[in-house]
């Protein structure tokens, strides 16, 4: 059943796809995402990976001390870290920790980030990041003060004083009776091809019209 609905959402899916394509004017941007949105991003437009940040994720805390010093960050060795806790693999940077959850292993994340990191695009860059995963208040405040001119927020709420902020209708949730935003690569339902990040215009976005 499950590979029916795989094949009739990809069908669905292709039409959205080539449009976005079609409309894609920036050929080569490097998205630096504190989750897996950048990829699903990439892969709905067909491009290259130009970014390390690639099925995996930050806490909020430090995928904001990455985005202060990317150069640096990239310069560290990456580090296996071994834990019971978590059942895929993390790795040290640094000072931060990165979340290889959809790697197999500590190797397959490295070598997919070492590799990734030598395509980064310097000169057109563009910045992802999501109120979840333990994002606080100052967490955004902190992200909408970062010198980068391409840069989104997804929150939980309408939040006309940050300047970076994007609030989806609809995909607020709480976890511990904490707000925050749902996950926006899921599909809207079961038989459906629109992810809940295709509700923001992220072409529009990569081609600096917004």
């Amino acid at each position: 059943m499950n590979s029916i609905v795989a094949v009739y959402r990809s069908m669905l899916r292709y039409p959205i796809e080539f449009s976005k394509r079609k409309r894609l004017k920036n050929e080569s941007f490097t998205i630096f995402s504190s989750n897996c949105i950048g990829g699903i991003i990439y892969n709905t437009l067909g491009k290259e990976f130009l970014t390390p940040t690639i099925n995996m994720f930050f806490s909020p805390e430090d995928f904001i001390k990455f985005l202060k010093n990317p150069k640096e960050y990239l310069s560290k060795e990456l580090i296996n870290l071994e834990s019971i806790d978590f059942a895929y693999p993390l790795a040290q940077c640094g000072d931060i920790v990165l979340h290889g959850v959809y790697y197999s292993n500590f190797d397959e994340l490295k070598n997919s980030w070492d590799r990734r990191k030598e395509r980064i695009n310097w000169e057109n860059i563009f910045i992802i990041m999501v109120e979840r995963d333990g994002c606080t208040s100052q967490d955004i405040l902190e992200f909408d003060s970062l010198p980068y001119e391409n840069k989104v927020i997804f929150v939980s709420k309408p939040m006309p004083e940050i300047n970076s902020a994007c609030y989806l209708e609809g995909t607020e949730e709480y976890v511990d009776n904490v707000r925050q935003v749902s996950s926006l690569t899921r599909y809207k339902s079961r038989l459906t091809s629109f992810r809940y990040i295709d509700d923001f215009d992220y072409v529009s976005f990569l081609n600096e019209e917004v």
